[in-house]
C-alpha cells in the first residue's frame, strides 16, 4: 500500500512538471504571443484607373478626411478611416454616409510593436504596406460596396 501512495505522488509531480514545461514551451515558441494589433479601415473605392482613385481622394480631402492609395494586382484601393480603435473608423463612416458616400469597412492584422510605432511615426507608407500584405477581410457594416470604376 505504501509502494502505491509513492508511485501515484510521482505519477502527480511529473504530470504537474511536464504541464508547466509544455506551457512554457508553448508560449514561447508560438508564433506572435498574442501581441498583434487590428487595424480598422474603410475602402472607399476600387479602381483600375490611378486618375478615378486620384479623384476620388481629392474629393474626400475636401471633407477633410485623409486618403490614401493601395496597389494591388493592377487595382487602387481608395482607403481612409485608418485607425486601432474600430470607433473611430466607424466616426469616419457615419462621415462617409452623411455625405452620401459608400463604402466598405475592412480590417488587417499587423504585429503590435510594428503598428505602434508606425503610428507614433505618422508612417502611412509603413501602415498601407501592413495593409496591403495582411488585409484579410471586408466585414461590411450597413454601408452599400464601394463603385468600381475604370
Amino acid at each position: 500500500m505504501e509502494n502505491r501512495k509513492v508511485i501515484y505522488t510521482f505519477g502527480l509531480l511529473f504530470s504537474i512538471a511536464f504541464a508547466i514545461i509544455y506551457y512554457g514551451l508553448f508560449h514561447i515558441f508560438s508564433d506572435n504571443g498574442g501581441n498583434t494589433v487590428t487595424l480598422y479601415y474603410n475602402q472607399v473605392g476600387l479602381y483600375k484607373n490611378t486618375e478615378n482613385a486620384k479623384k476620388n481622394i481629392a474629393s474626400l480631402k475636401e471633407l477633410g478626411i485623409d486618403a490614401y492609395v493601395v496597389s494591388k494586382d493592377d487595382l487602387h484601393h481608395v482607403i481612409c478611416g485608418i485607425s486601432t480603435n474600430q470607433e473611430d473608423t466607424k466616426e469616419n463612416g457615419a462621415l462617409l454616409d452623411k455625405n452620401n458616400m459608400k463604402y466598405i469597412e475592412k480590417q488587417a492584422t499587423a504585429q503590435a510593436a510594428e503598428i505602434t510605432q508606425a503610428l507614433q511615426e505618422k508612417d502611412t507608407d509603413k501602415i498601407l504596406e501592413m495593409i496591403n500584405n495582411e488585409s484579410k477581410g471586408n466585414e461590411q457594416t450597413g454601408a452599400t460596396a464601394g463603385e468600381s470604376s475604370e
